[in-house]
């Protein structure tokens, strides 16, 4: 990778990769705002915002932001997450001033044209009764609530209903007031000269406020157990602990553990559910990583009766790996996990998005033989230790099926 960055005059940090002879330029404004900015009345602000930039800035219309950009053969796409919400575009290298003259118009100068907006409330409504009605995603955001209780990183990232039909113009309008210079990263991928980047950058970005308030507390986990009663035909459940930041150090043998407990058709939960048993069709390992902290576990569906039995297996296959991790599952998932860090930058929006998210929450960029480095380090007794780590926190687990006493159910789980 080639990379360079520079902060303008606000504040605001322009990182460019080149891609040498790549023609398609990605460039992307990711901003280090999300859900867990938004207090109680603001629930779902961060990603109703993300909807409404592109529905009419003061000098382009909502047709004309995608004409624009469609008529060169670009596209633009924009994504809401707990800490990042990110607006990027994919254009040819002569457009690029084009691409990032719409970015700039639509994260600056959004109208929150009345219209729009009520015809956009539909929309987000029917959006978090999509997620409803997918057992898999309404259980695992249960799950994360649960885990941060009451806290902001667990409240779900589209708001509810309630709080999405009660958000006014003004409302979003004063919420756009966050994105400050000082939480933003310009980036670019592909075929480009940094410095003439940076010159756009200060064309188009400059007039951005440099700081503000910085209304984030700090994040800590709970645990407990959740349930949703409902007819099925299977259960889907979570289950897990707290797992790490993503600026510890041990990050690195959790991501290994991660592919060892529950990546791919070797892994030991494939293997001792679906495989010998065929106790479950699908069985996972997930771990997220937030600023403060981070969640580790296992997501499962399977038929209401096997839920216990799941439940039990992979707490005692989690366990096991506090002393029998073998050598060969060691290296397996060291090339699991290079083979995925480094098919992920085949693209340029695949390096924006890697360049610009590292360096906004991290405050720096990890190349990935950087990355590749760490995960060689680590060791058995590492992969051990932050299991042991990790299973000293209390537990939390959800279940959305039929038939359930999910106290009992968490009562085995927390033994």
């Amino acid at each position: 990778m080639n990379i360079r960055e520079t902060k303008i005059a606000n504040g605001l940090t322009v990182v460019t990769d080149k891609m040498a002879g790549n023609q398609i330029i990605s460039i992307g404004v990711f901003v280090n705002i999300g859900s867990v900015n938004e207090n109680d009345s603001q629930a779902g602000a961060s990603h109703f915002l993300e909807h409404m930039m592109f529905k009419g800035t003061k000098t382009r219309s909502a047709f004309q932001i995608a004409n624009e950009m469609e008529e060169v053969g670009g596209a633009m796409n924009a994504y809401t997450d707990k800490e990042v919400t990110a607006y990027y575009a994919r254009v040819l290298k002569r457009d690029i001033k084009l691409a990032l003259s719409i970015i700039a118009d639509i994260t600056q100068n959004s109208i929150m044209n009345a219209e729009e907006f009520a015809r956009e409330k539909d929309v987000i409504v029917q959006e978090i009764k999509m997620i409803d009605d997918m057992p898999d995603a309404i259980i695992f955001d249960k799950f994360q609530e649960k885990c941060y209780d009451g806290r902001r990183l667990g409240k779900p990232i589209s708001g509810t209903e309630d709080s999405v039909r009660s958000m006014t113009t003004q409302d979003l309008l004063n919420y756009m007031t966050k994105y400050t210079a000082d939480k933003i990263v310009l980036a670019a991928s592909g075929d480009i000269e940094h410095d003439d980047f940076v010159a756009l950058a200060n064309e188009y970005m400059s007039n951005i406020k440099p700081t503000g308030d910085s209304d984030v507390e700090k994040q800590t986990y709970c645990g407990g157990c959740t349930y949703i009663e409902r007819a099925l035909g299977q259960s889907h459940m979570v289950m897990g602990f707290e797992g790490v930041s993503y600026m510890d150090p041990s990050i690195y043998a959790v991501r290994v553990a991660k592919v060892i407990l529950g990546d791919g058709m070797s892994s030991r939960l494939f293997q001792e559910i679906r495989e010998k048993r065929g106790l479950a069709y699908s069985v996972s390992s997930f771990r997220c990583g937030y600023r403060d902290t981070g969640m580790f576990g296992v997501r499962a569906g399977c038929n209401d009766d096997k839920v216990t039995d799941v439940i039990k297996l992979s707490l005692a296959e989690l366990n096991k790996m506090k002393t029998d991790i073998t050598k060969e599952e060691l290296e397996r998932a060291k090339a699991q996990i290079k083979v995925s860090e480094l098919s992920n930058l085949e693209t340029s929006i695949d390096r924006v998005c890697y360049v610009a998210t590292q360096l906004l929450l991290m405050k720096r960029v990890l190349t990935p033989l950087e990355v590749i480095k760490k995960i060689d380090d680590v060791t058995i007794d590492d992969v051990a230790a932050s299991i042991e780590r990790i299973t000293k926190t209390p537990p939390t687990l959800a279940v959305i099926g039929s038939g359930h006493d999910v106290e009992a159910l968490y009562g085995n789980f927390a033994k």
